[in-house]
């Protein structure tokens, strides 16, 4: 049994066209919680404060951070994990309602890959529920075959153990989906 399946998006595509734009040219996908708003079963729910963006290799990233900025998106923070950007919200652009964009850097460390293929790196997150990247198609995303269930069920399941008890970052992740009504297993 395959470890992913396709299910069709819900909402949130229209608020991130501008972004999505971008990654038809440079490659590049939207992957994890913005993704899983898009795709969630659930009628409703508040839409994520960013939208997370990975590459398959340094050029794209790159490449993406370069058209970010000449489509007046402004730099608000490089990180050791991300460059984010915040986009322009004047009335009429493309990016009027794109929330701020993250653009995680290309690496693999203790076990946790950002780069590569979409399948590789959704291995590399912790929970089910976040499993999940927007096709190219803009109608579909590819999600762990357990998220329409998880996510029905707001239950938080982990299933990345490898560093997993090593990550300060994965434990702050489960209280900030904890705070959202998530239960965890």
């Amino acid at each position: 049994m395959t470890k992913y399946t396709t299910v069709p998006l819900r909402r949130g595509i229209f608020e991130i066209r501008g972004l999505l734009d971008i990654l038809d040219k440079t490659g590049g996908y939207v992957a994890g919680g913005y993704a899983r708003y898009c795709a969630s079963p659930k009628a409703t729910g508040p839409a994520p404060d960013d939208v997370d963006v990975f590459v398959e290799k340094q050029e794209q990233f790159e490449a993406i951070i370069e058209e970010l900025s000449n489509a007046g998106c402004w730099e608000a923070l490089d990180s050791s994990i991300a460059t984010s950007f915040v986009p322009p919200s004047h009335e009429g652009s493309i990016f009027q309602s794109c929330p701020q964009i993250q653009i995680i850097k290309p690496m693999t460390k203790n076990g946790v890959t950002s780069q590569g293929s979409i399948e590789e790196i959704m291995d590399s997150f912790d929970f089910t529920v976040t499993k999940a990247t927007i096709n190219k198609d803009r109608l579909t995303a590819t999600v762990h075959r357990s998220f329409r269930h998880h996510e029905n069920l707001k239950h938080l399941v982990i299933e990345r153990t490898e560093g997993f008890s090593d990550s300060l970052y994965s434990l702050q992740r489960i209280i900030r989906y904890v705070a959202k009504g998530y239960s965890i297993d």
